[in-house]
């Protein structure tokens, strides 16, 4: 959460966002896993109100809206009252994320420009946009593939026992993927960027 605010651009309140939304869709599928950890859930909303209340947030005020719409909703189901979140804050007129930025760039420059960040946001937009029209389309799948391998060049360093240094994702984070086996398109999303951005997590591969 803190390094959402320490970053400060709005793919990472994108991202966050998405992750309130699952959590909400499996709520109200009243996940056993997920049902015992409201308290948690109460207590990391909060946190995200009081440092956006704090912090000049960097977004636009659509996906603000959208967190204060889901908040609310949380309300209902954790049974509790939330802070308001400061719409004042808002910086205006922002673009929509990073990843939009990416996808008008590119066409003037050569992909293999692109920096390791940009490049995995640019196929993972590809990616998520062919998911949304067509879920059963293969082209999806060789993008995702991409992001997810296409700059790195060489395996990771290890010990003697093969393990290497590179952390695994939230232990949480992990949890709630692997509860989930509907597969519908927003959890596929969730796997895919946490695989993205862990391409070594070898147990979300399988």
């Amino acid at each position: 959460l803190l390094s959402c605010f320490n970053l400060n651009n709005e793919e990472c309140f994108e991202k966050l966002l998405l992750l309130f939304q699952h959590l909400k869709k499996l709520i109200d599928e009243n996940n056993a896993y997920i049902l015992a950890q409201k308290r948690k859930i109460q207590n990391f909303i909060q946190n995200f109100i009081q440092e956006y209340n704090k912090t000049k947030v960097l977004i636009s005020s659509e996906i603000v809206n959208q967190f204060i719409t889901l908040f609310s909703e949380f309300e209902n189901l954790l049974s509790c009252n939330f802070a308001k979140i400061e719409i004042a804050q808002v910086a205006p007129q922002l673009p929509k994320s990073p990843v939009t930025q990416v996808s008008v760039n590119i066409r003037s420059d050569n992909i293999n420009s692109l920096n390791e960040r940009e490049y995995k946001n640019f196929y993972q937009k590809l990616a998520f946009e062919l998911l949304e029209e067509d879920e059963n389309n293969l082209n999806i799948y060789a993008l995702f593939t991409q992001a997810m391998w296409g700059k790195i060049r060489c395996l990771p360093e290890c010990n003697n026992e093969k393990i290497t240094k590179i952390r695994k994702p939230d232990a949480d984070i992990i949890r709630i993927l692997l509860s989930d086996k509907e597969n519908d398109i927003e959890h596929i999303k969730c796997f895919m960027h946490e695989l993205i951005l862990n391409p070594f997590w070898i147990e979300g591969v399988q």
